[in-house]
């Protein structure tokens, strides 16, 4: 996202450090109990997929697509 200059990046970037937090929550809660753990883990999981994915990830797609950016390859 830096190297092309996406405008969403912090913002972006705050969600996935978001994300990694609400995940070592969710891991802390199973060491404490795993058989409570399960809905919260499908409802952070479906939220992801449904809203993240599908919304932030998709408009990032679409500013590669429109900036014409292509992936170089280093050996």
């Amino acid at each position: 996202m830096r190297t092309v200059s996406y405008p969403g990046y912090l913002e972006h970037k705050a969600i996935h450090d978001d994300m990694r937090s609400r995940v070592k929550q969710l891991v802390d809660a199973f060491h404490l109990d795993p058989t409570k753990i399960t809905g919260e883990v499908v409802d952070f999981l479906s939220d992801w997929l449904m809203n993240h994915i599908y919304e932030e990830d998709r408009a990032m797609a679409q500013f590669l697509l429109q900036s014409n950016f292509t992936r170089t390859e280093t050996a």
